[in-house]
């Protein structure tokens, strides 16, 4: 990594999240990674890929709106530009102060009372999608008790004033029950019952979080939640997803050539369905697309209930 960092030293960025955070653990090697997280400047992006494919990385995949991934011995990489990517779980607000964090950002290093109250939202994001697995808890635990100096007095209110205090406690709370890591701020107490269904929900999805039946139902009711809990507005979110907008598809490698070329949207459409075919996840796909797209009202109502007991 420090060679990585080394070949962009000239150009204004910071790693975040899983990179950063491992220092501050006992042994940092515990702190076991999927990927690396480099955030830069968007017009930066020609040069830091130049300088990365000098030092052998493979771009393995570019997003004109997302992320770039990289690869190299089997160690991934991603570079932002944006902390926040627009998802039907996210709050305007939130999404619009994460986004603006260069102002934070000193010697190539995030401020690191921003950087904590991005993780709070991290974690929720996670929960409202694919999981939250036991390692998201541990960052913030090792944090509170073996991080930098933090302004918990700014910290709080910045929660607060971002609708993530309830949830928040809720974390501080679990962090204390189970690594017995006192909140660094004062919290109200959490009914019993809570500890015990929090703790089956977290050890459900593993040490990352991953994708459940649950939580694939957790996606759907997400969809759901965005768009109305009609069957036309299910309908209508199926037929997005049999049939993405240009501004989706030309994210996608595969379909680069649509790029400026809106009028080949039905040609991509047709692509994709060839694509299916010839690799035989039709049945698989629409399967998908049902499964994320048509929830009944028992389900959205029981999701409901845990993001109200989760403070969501």
């Amino acid at each position: 990594m420090s060679k990585i960092e080394d070949s962009i030293s000239d150009i204004e960025h910071f790693t975040i999240k899983g990179a950063s955070v491992a220092k501050f653990y006992p042994v940092p090697a515990y702190r076991t990674m999927g990927d690396t997280d480099i955030v830069i400047h968007r017009d930066d992006r020609g040069e830091v890929d130049k300088k990365l494919k000098g030092l052998g990385l493979e771009c393995v995949s570019s997003y004109e709106d997302r992320e770039w991934q990289y690869n190299y011995n089997n160690i991934e990489f991603e570079l932002h530009d944006h902390l926040v990517y627009s998802e039907s779980v996210n709050v305007d607000v939130q999404e619009k102060y994460f986004n603006d964090f260069w102002k934070h950002v000193h010697n190539n290093e995030l401020d690191w009372n921003f950087h904590f109250l991005f993780l709070i939202f991290h974690l929720r994001k996670h929960f409202m999608n694919s999981g939250i697995g036991i390692r998201h808890f541990l960052d913030i635990a090792v944090l509170c008790s073996r991080g930098p100096k933090f302004d918990w007095t700014w910290i709080e209110a910045e929660l607060k004033k971002l609708g993530l205090w309830s949830f928040a406690e809720r974390v501080f709370a679990l962090n204390e029950y189970w690594f017995d890591v006192a909140p660094p701020i004062e919290i109200d107490a959490m009914p019993e019952e809570f500890y015990s269904s929090a703790t089956e929900l977290v050890l459900k999805n593993g040490v990352f979080g991953f994708d459940n039946e649950e939580n694939r139902d957790n996606a759907a009711v997400n969809n759901v939640r965005a768009e109305g809990n009609s069957k036309g507005s299910m309908l209508k979110l199926a037929m997005r997803k049999l049939f993405p907008s240009y501004k989706v598809l030309i994210t996608v490698p595969h379909y680069a050539y649509l790029r400026k070329r809106p009028f080949l949207l039905p040609v991509v459409w047709g692509h994709r369905m060839f694509r299916s075919i010839a690799n035989r996840r039709v049945l698989k796909n629409m399967k998908s697309v049902v499964e994320t797209s048509f929830v009944d009202q028992k389900t959205i109502k029981r999701r409901e209930e845990v993001y109200r007991e989760w403070g969501l």
